[in-house]
């Protein structure tokens, strides 16, 4: 029997503007981008807009915001 494969992804930073303080957000972002294109369920969590929902499905890529205050609790 075959299991399918989850990717879970955990960055402080994201795809929202608001998460990019850095260089790490390209590359976590287009690593969860290219393993969902590859068909494989990817869940990336990351500290995101407050604005934005919380969950976001994108095709197999799924955004999970975490808002700073809520990370800090």
């Amino acid at each position: 029997m075959l299991v399918p494969i989850q990717f879970h992804v955990l960055s402080f930073e994201g795809p929202d503007a608001y998460a990019r303080a850095g260089g790490i957000a390209t590359r976590v972002s287009e690593l969860a981008q290219a393993l969902a294109e590859a068909n494989l369920a990817t869940h990336l969590w990351f500290i995101g807009d407050p604005d934005l929902p919380g969950h976001e499905t994108r095709g197999r890529l799924h955004l999970h915001r975490r808002d700073v205050a809520a990370a800090r609790a």
